[in-house]
């Protein structure tokens, strides 16, 4: 301030100490220094200098708490250097704290236009985990999420959330994909068997196809031939088809683990 005491009319005076202040000092300081440099000599500051003033300005007026002034100021540092993240990340964190989860998605959905590589990926696993949480759209969280695995196929999170939501939605056909992709993606045989007989009681119960679930179940008892209950509900599925050599093969297998 002592500069600001020498130099009162000075432009650059108070853009540096609005900045030293806004990096170290109080941000109600902050933001009242960067009101009176916008107010004042706004008309004069290059377009980047402006909107750097404008985003640290809405930035320390949500860091005082004064979250509803603050989303003006973002705002126009957004519109004056489009390509800026830092607006939209302060933006989203307003919106969070007022739980307004819509503009939340919005503002995060504006950022994947500059995000790329593992920002992307974490931006819209933000807006599946929003939609999902918040909103209970289901949808736009499956579409979230089905787009972060564009960009990390083999990512066993994303995978597991889309297995969750596809499960809540019933959307069997869909479940089982993404549960046999996670059974590719698994190395522990165990875990792999687990996959895989999820996969055939789903296709035999919720699809209705014996013939693919017995497939799976095929694919079961080859990594865990000693799992009876694989085998007995591969059984029923073949009585229920009417297969009795499929049976009697079934049956004999039981046999042989039993002996």
């Amino acid at each position: 301030d002592t500069l600001l005491r020498i130099a009162p009319d000075d432009t650059d005076a108070l853009a540096r100490v609005a900045q030293v202040t806004f990096e170290h000092g109080s941000p109600k300081r902050a933001a009242e220094l960067y009101q009176d440099l916008l107010s004042r000599f706004s008309s004069v500051l290059p377009t980047e200098s402006r909107a750097k003033a404008h985003y640290r300005y809405g930035e320390a007026l949500r860091l005082s708490g004064q979250l509803d002034a603050s989303l003006e100021p973002l705002s126009e540092a957004s519109e004056l250097e489009p390509s800026a993240r830092e607006p939209l990340i302060s933006q989203a964190l307003v919106y969070e704290a007022q739980e307004k989860w819509s503009e939340v998605i919005k503002v995060k959905t504006r950022h994947l236009d500059l995000a790329t590589g593992e920002e992307r990926v974490q931006l819209l696993i933000d807006i599946g985990d929003l939609a999902s949480a918040k909103l209970n759209d289901r949808a736009q969280a499956a579409k979230s999420f089905v787009a972060a695995l564009e960009d990390k196929p083999e990512d066993r999170r994303l995978l597991s959330k889309l297995m969750q939501l596809y499960s809540e939605e019933k959307d069997w056909n869909k479940l089982v994909e993404v549960v046999l992709r996670l059974a590719e993606f698994v190395d522990e045989p165990k875990q792999k068997v687990k996959y895989l007989h999820t996969a055939a009681i789903v296709t035999a119960r919720q699809i209705g196809d014996p013939a693919r679930a017995l497939e799976f179940y095929e694919q079961v008892l080859t990594l865990e031939p000693r799992l009876d209950k694989a085998l007995s509900e591969a059984v029923e599925l073949e009585q229920a088809r009417g297969n009795h050599a499929g049976v009697e093969r079934l049956l004999k297998r039981k046999l042989d683990n039993a002996s």
